[in-house]
């Protein structure tokens, strides 16, 4: 599944590939995936688009269903994971390159736009399998990237699963749903997000875009920002559930 197979352009006699919006894989895929998770009846703290109508009218999804969300998840990080270590694709501008192609030509190469739509999604229909640790170990290793564009990508995602695991904390977990423990997402975080790092480079960026009279800071900066102070309000959170249980205790 990478939606490569869609006929997503039609060509044409003098040979250029013509954009038919009808047939777009945001346009074919968001109802096969708004249903797809409906049947999943999986539940989540991440926050649900405000136009989701259909998201508490779930029933429950067959192993089936979920393996095949799975599925999902596994290509679309492989795409990724493609992007963000093969030498090849360090200077691609992904989110910014002509994507018109060939079916032959888009085999050739890992379809991030797509891979990045599709999580997205996923992460608004409240599929809880974007938040299990092991998705957010894999996403952070790819902060190692040369690539700017897969590093912003990733950054986007990681801050959206601990905001995720930030409201979670504070509602009901589901026990089938395979999210971590606090303690479990205070480690994760300390080992695999380099907190101080982000926090240097953020601040550096944003005082260079300053200088320049920009009237907005670039999504590059915005989304070091993001994640840097969704990690910050997470780990203070836990200290302070930390901090009550210590309490109730004494």
């Amino acid at each position: 599944f990478r939606g490569r197979q869609f006929d997503c352009y039609r060509r044409q006699s003098d040979g250029f590939a013509h954009k038919d919006e009808r047939l777009t894989p945001q346009f074919l895929l968001r109802p096969f995936l708004d249903e797809l998770v409906k049947q999943d009846n999986v539940r989540s703290a991440v926050p649900r688009d405000s136009g989701d109508d259909d998201a508490s009218n779930t029933s429950d999804g067959s192993e089936e269903d979920r393996s095949f969300i799975d599925a999902i998840l596994t290509s679309c990080m492989d795409d990724i994971e493609a992007a963000a270590s093969i030498s090849a694709f360090d200077e691609m501008a992904w989110g910014s390159r002509m994507l018109a192609a060939s079916d032959s030509q888009a085999l050739l190469q890992p379809n991030v736009e797509l891979a990045s739509w599709v999580l997205d999604q996923l992460l608004s229909k409240g599929c809880t399998c974007i938040l299990k640790g092991s998705t957010f170990q894999r996403i952070s290793s790819f902060l190692m990237s040369a690539n700017m564009p897969v590093k912003e990508v990733c950054m986007k995602l990681l801050w959206r699963i601990v905001v995720g695991w930030r409201i979670g904390l504070d509602t009901e977990a589901n026990p089938t749903s395979g999210l971590p423990t606090k303690e479990e997402m205070n480690a994760m975080v300390f080992d695999h997000i380099p907190i101080g790092r982000l926090k240097r480079i953020g601040s550096q960026r944003a005082a260079e875009e300053r200088r320049q009279d920009r009237a907005f800071m670039s999504s590059y900066t915005q989304v070091i920002t993001q994640l840097v102070i969704g990690v910050e309000d997470l780990l203070a959170h836990i200290r302070s559930l930390e901090t009550n249980e210590e309490e109730v205790k004494e």
